[in-house]
């Protein structure tokens, strides 16, 4: 008998506790768009010591082995930090970007 008035006592409460849930959501979401995220625009934070070079600079100083051509697909800003790539089975290049490593501390409590 305990067990059900215990668990009548936890369902008189869900209704307090749902819109509890629901409050911290728009509070959440509210927030959000006071401070955007940095996902939008990541910040490039890392200091330019030597003058970079654009995608086709890069390509045209690029050498390759007799019979072999390079050409470029894919670069700034469609590609930002990028950390891993593959080709699937249908020729499509899938890019992992890393575009808030430098600010883990700020964006993560670790």
């Amino acid at each position: 008998m305990t067990d059900l008035r215990a668990i009548l006592q936890v369902r008189s409460h869900l209704p307090a506790l749902a819109a509890v849930f629901c409050l911290s959501i728009l509070v959440a979401g509210l927030a959000e768009e006071k401070n955007p995220s940095s996902s939008q625009k990541p910040e490039n934070t890392q200091a330019e010591t030597i003058p970079l070079l654009t995608a086709e600079q890069a390509l045209a100083k690029l050498k390759g082995p007799d019979g072999f051509r390079a050409s470029l697909f894919a670069s700034d800003p469609q590609v930002f930090q990028p950390i891993a790539g593959a080709f699937d089975a249908r020729g499509r290049l899938w890019v992992a970007e890393n575009n808030t490593y430098a600010e883990r501390k700020a964006n993560f409590d670790l």
